[in-house]
């Protein structure tokens, strides 16, 4: 059964509801992660197409999905001499900006913007890129 269904299932069984503002928290929690995976598939996809190589396309999942590339990845942000001379990135990660939508529709503030910002930068422009790399790749079986 669907990760999401059993959110809302399993505390009707105990007779225990969810309030709205409880559900609207469990549903959109489940539509990040839901997007959230999508992204990573979406960049692990385009490795595999430009490389051919499935494998890396799994790793960089799995590392993805982990949050081990999001830890490093913020440490590296957050510290030494990029922090000083860039300034701060960590809120344009993808896992950052979904988190920063959903704190928005929960607190109702405006959050169009960083919405598609996050589906184009790290949907859609991942896309673009493995259909360009790919057209130019011959096929051999």
């Amino acid at each position: 059964m669907p990760t999401a269904a059993l959110c809302f299932l399993l505390p009707g069984i105990r007779h225990l509801f969810y309030t709205g503002a409880e559900a609207e928290a469990v549903a959109l929690t489940v539509a990040q992660v839901f997007l959230r995976t999508l992204g990573f598939m979406q960049l692990a996809a385009t490795l595999c197409f430009l490389t051919q190589n499935s494998l890396q396309g799994v790793i960089a999942f799995a590392l993805l999905s982990s949050n081990a590339m999001y830890i490093l990845i913020t440490m590296t942000l957050l510290t030494g001499p990029l922090k000083n001379n860039v300034g701060r990135l960590q809120p344009f990660l993808y896992t950052s900006m979904l988190r920063s939508v959903q704190t928005d529709i929960l607190t109702g503030k405006p959050f169009v913007g960083m919405f598609v910002l996050a589906i184009g930068v790290y949907m859609l422009l991942p896309l673009i890129l493995a259909l360009l790399g790919f057209r130019k790749k011959e096929l051999s079986f």
